[in-house]
């Protein structure tokens, strides 16, 4: 009897890269905060290190997005944290977007 059940318990392994959004999404946050903070610091004449972190973050969230995008086509892990990075990273490049047709 002592063999007769046998139980497996499943971990959630989520895999390696369903996290990758969520860490381009803060990364490009945090560009995005220091973009905006050296820009008024200067009072809006930024030099090129303020452009080049606000490309970096448009580029960040853009590659959060389309891995986000990625990992839910994938198999059934974990699909929240690709699903919150997809949306965010989103957010973000709508923003940038936004920021870059008015600044024109």
């Amino acid at each position: 009897m002592k063999g007769r059940y046998r139980f497996s318990i499943k971990k959630d392994d989520s895999g390696s890269g369903s996290r990758r959004s969520l860490y381009c999404f803060l990364a490009s946050l945090a560009a995005l905060a220091a973009g905006i903070v050296l820009s008024f610091v200067h009072r809006g004449n930024g030099p090129g290190y303020v452009g080049a972190l606000g490309l970096c973050s448009l580029i960040l969230a853009a590659f959060g997005l389309f891995s986000g995008l990625k990992q839910l086509k994938g198999p059934e892990r974990g699909r929240l944290s690709p699903l919150a990075g997809t949306l965010l990273c989103g957010v973000i490049a709508i923003i940038w977007l936004v920021l870059i047709v008015s600044g024109i």
